[in-house]
């Protein structure tokens, strides 16, 4: 499991990683990719709001065991999710509420170290499509395609919450340190 980080550093890691215009306004979120496999739940993203620290909760930004695309770390992503509504903005795979990808997201495919920018349904949704249940998983399985899986349901449903109005999302994935 990724170490605990202080706002200090992570706004600091933020700052350093490719594409850096100023912190976004409204909220953000930086996750942290852990060191260990790719297999489990063993990342941790920190929800933000301007630069004041709001949340942090587990889940993955690795591809699982059915995916190919890895979203690159310390390259923001600016304006890449939109919250779902299921109307004009799609629900992860029409099933759940999610933060949808709507703009270019910086990823690798296969293995290759060649980093594109395309919009290619990377979302940010959780580990189960039953918004009320409480389980929490250890290993990602087949709940990651490349997508960011959040760990915390309850945690998710007040992300969303908390995000449901504002247009667009950016984000930045930093590797453990």
């Amino acid at each position: 499991m990724v170490r605990a980080y202080t706002t200090d550093e992570l706004l600091k890691v933020a700052q350093a990683s490719k594409g850096f215009k100023g912190f976004p306004k409204g909220y953000w979120f930086i996750a942290i990719r852990g060191k260990s496999t790719a297999l489990e739940f063993n990342d941790k993203i920190y929800w933000f709001e301007d630069e004041t620290f709001i949340h942090v909760t587990t889940g993955t930004t690795h591809k699982g065991s059915k995916g190919t695309a890895v979203i690159c770390s310390g390259i923001w992503n600016h304006d890449a999710y939109a919250p779902s509504d299921g109307k004009l903005v799609r629900h992860h795979k029409d099933k759940m509420r999610c933060l949808r990808q709507v703009a270019g997201i910086f990823y690798k495919r296969d293995g290759s170290d060649v980093v594109k920018n395309d919009i290619i349904s990377v979302n940010y949704h959780a580990n189960n499509y039953d918004l009320l249940s409480k389980i929490k998983r250890w290993l990602i399985g087949g709940w990651s395609e490349g997508c960011i899986v959040e760990n915390d349901i309850p945690l998710y449903v007040e992300t969303l919450d908390m995000v449901k109005d504002q247009k667009r999302i950016s984000f930045v994935i930093a590797e453990e340190t």
